[in-house]
């Protein structure tokens, strides 16, 4: 099973949480948004166990395979790499 992190917790945050479920692949450990309390709510309302305001800790954690994020960040990691980083032809294509 594949362990995520979700960056941004806005509407395309919320659907790309909700994507990640319906694969049945893996879940979602951690999110990240700029508001603390806001991340928390979210959390509680997804059951995601763990929330941040700092992408940080997400990077530094083994288990976290995937992290999908919003266009102020690094667009998806894979093992804590960058991938696609600023890259808008990929963005175009996906």
């Amino acid at each position: 099973m594949i362990k995520s992190a979700v960056v941004g917790v806005g509407f395309i945050g919320e659907e790309h949480i909700e994507a990640i479920r319906r694969t049945n692949l893996g879940w979602v450990e951690a999110i990240v948004g700029r508001d603390l309390e806001k991340t928390k709510a979210k959390a509680e309302v997804f059951q995601i166990p763990h929330y941040y305001n700092d992408i940080q800790p997400v990077l530094e954690n083994p288990e976290i395979q995937i992290s999908v994020s919003s266009p102020k960040y690094e667009w998806i990691r894979l093992s804590g790499k960058a991938v696609f980083e600023n890259n808008m032809e990929v963005k175009k294509i996906c």
